[in-house]
C-alpha cells in the first residue's frame, strides 16, 4: 500500500523525534510483527495536498471526511472487515487518517506546479472542491462497468457517467507518536487498508 510520501530535509528539533520514531516502530513491530512498514509524516490537523511519484493526493484526520455523515465515514464492506478484525490487535494507535488520491485532470491540476515543492495544507472548503463528489459505491460502480462492458457490442449509445468509470485510491492509516500528535509533529502513518473507489 503506498499513499503520499513527504520528503524534506530534517530540522534539527526532529532529529530526536525521528530517533524516537524507529525505536517505538522497533518496539511496535516486536509486539504486532504483522504491522505494515509506515510512512513518516507530519501530523495535520487540518487537510494536506502532497504528491506521490507524481500523483496527487489529499490526506486529512478521519473527523474531516466529506463524506462522513451521521453514520460515520463511507467505507467499502471489505475495508470495515479489516479494520474491524485489527481492532483486536489493540494497537495504540492516537489517530485514524484517510488518503485519496486526486484526479490530476481535476480541480487538483493548478496546485501541480506547487505541489513539484513539497506539500501544501489545504483549507476545508477547497479540499472538498478537490475531493469531488462521494465516491459511488465500488460495489455499483463495479456492476455499472461490468453491465457496460456487457452491452458494449449491443446497439446502445449511452456511455457510463465518468465518475463510474474512474478509480481512485484510498488509504486509512493508523497514526501514531512518541505522544499524541499534535500538529506539524512527524509521526508514524502505518497503512491498515486500501481500496479502489
Amino acid at each position: 500500500m503506498h499513499g503520499p510520501e513527504v520528503r524534506s530535509r530534517p530540522h534539527a528539533s526532529n532529529r530526536k523525534t525521528r530517533a524516537e520514531l524507529v525505536r517505538l516502530d522497533d518496539y511496535l513491530h516486536w509486539v504486532w510483527p504483522a504491522l505494515p512498514a509506515p510512512t513518516t509524516l507530519a501530523w495535520s490537523d487540518s487537510p494536506v495536498v502532497a504528491l506521490r511519484e507524481g500523483v496527487p493526493w489529499i490526506y486529512r484526520p478521519v473527523k474531516w471526511d466529506p463524506s462522513c455523515d451521521s453514520r460515520g465515514t463511507v467505507l467499502p464492506r471489505e475495508v470495515r472487515a479489516r479494520l474491524k478484525k485489527l481492532t483486536i490487535w489493540a494497537v495504540p494507535f492516537h489517530r485514524l487518517a484517510i488518503a485519496q488520491e486526486l484526479d490530476r485532470d481535476g480541480p487538483v491540476r493548478e496546485w501541480l506546479p506547487s505541489l513539484e515543492q513539497g506539500p501544501r495544507p489545504c483549507p476545508d472548503d477547497r479540499a472538498a472542491e478537490l475531493m469531488g463528489e462521494v465516491p459511488v459505491h465500488p460495489f455499483v460502480a463495479r456492476l455499472v462497468r461490468v453491465l457496460d462492458h456487457a452491452i458494449a457490442g449491443a446497439t446502445f449509445t449511452a456511455r457510463i457517467p465518468a465518475s463510474l468509470a474512474r478509480t481512485a485510491k484510498a488509504i486509512v492509516f493508523g497514526v501514531i507518536g512518541p505522544e499524541p500528535p499534535r500538529h506539524g509533529e512527524l509521526c508514524l502513518w502505518y497503512p491498515l487498508a486500501d481500496w479502489r473507489w
